[in-house]
């Protein structure tokens, strides 16, 4: 959530000129929920992968048999996506309420 704040607070201009010339306020506000979501996206995959690539060596070190359930890393996967999403809600929503004056004016 904090990368998302920063991400609205740094790009106050450009959410600024997408307002000016007409943009919805719910435009602007998918676009910073897709941000959300690919960021999620990605850590969830990045997650996923470390998180197996660590249990399988640790099964493999201790002669465990390794038992991965792709349903589980799914269901991770989407409550990682799931959760990124909720915590873009808020950024997204502030981003939209910006005003065009306001946000022009700042640097």
């Amino acid at each position: 959530m904090n990368i998302l704040f920063v991400s609205v607070t740094e790009r106050t201009h450009e959410i600024g000129i997408r307002a000016a010339i007409g943009a919805a306020p719910g435009a602007i506000r998918a676009q910073f929920l897709a941000e959300a979501a690919v960021l999620a996206a990605v850590g969830a995959t990045v997650g996923a992968g470390i998180g197996l690539g660590i249990s399988l060596g640790v099964a493999s070190a201790m002669h465990w048999p390794a038992g991965l359930s792709l349903l589980d890393v799914t269901v991770a996967m989407a409550a990682a996506v799931a959760f990124g999403m909720l915590s873009g809600w808020l950024p997204a929503r502030r981003a939209s309420s910006v005003d065009p004056v306001l946000a022009l004016r700042q640097e």
